[in-house]
């Protein structure tokens, strides 16, 4: 028998080549990853805006409503906490109480805590 052996020439690369190949795969890795930031921080951001205008749409919707009211809200997937209390030190003024929580692991998003003027009295 003979053996036959097929002679493929493979060709090594040296250090300075590969050197070069991982420099340009890390400076695109990082690229993308600036990008990725920046997008995620305009997301973001962009809820946090909305989640504000919630919040202050819910305080001037709730400001007639007498003292003693608690609601709980859900709207765009955000769980909103309403409570209106009169103020222990100004008996004239009621405190509005806005939070916008995460549904699901009860996080505190943002509050918003407005003091006015009671009229039901």
């Amino acid at each position: 028998m003979i053996n036959r052996t097929s002679h493929i020439a493979l060709r090594a690369s040296t250090l300075v080549e590969v050197l070069i190949a991982l420099l340009i795969i890390m400076s695109v890795f990082a690229a993308g990853m600036v990008i990725f930031a920046n997008i995620n921080k305009a997301s973001r951001s962009q809820t946090q805006q909305q989640i504000k205008m919630q919040l202050k749409d819910l305080q001037k919707e709730y400001e007639k409503y007498p003292v003693a009211t608690e609601e709980h809200i859900i709207r765009d997937s955000i769980a909103y906490t309403i409570r209106i209390m009169a103020s222990q030190d100004y008996p004239r003024l009621k405190r509005i109480t806005a939070s916008a929580r995460h549904p699901y692991n009860d996080l505190i998003l943002d509050s918003l805590v407005v003091l006015k003027e009671n009229r039901d009295e």
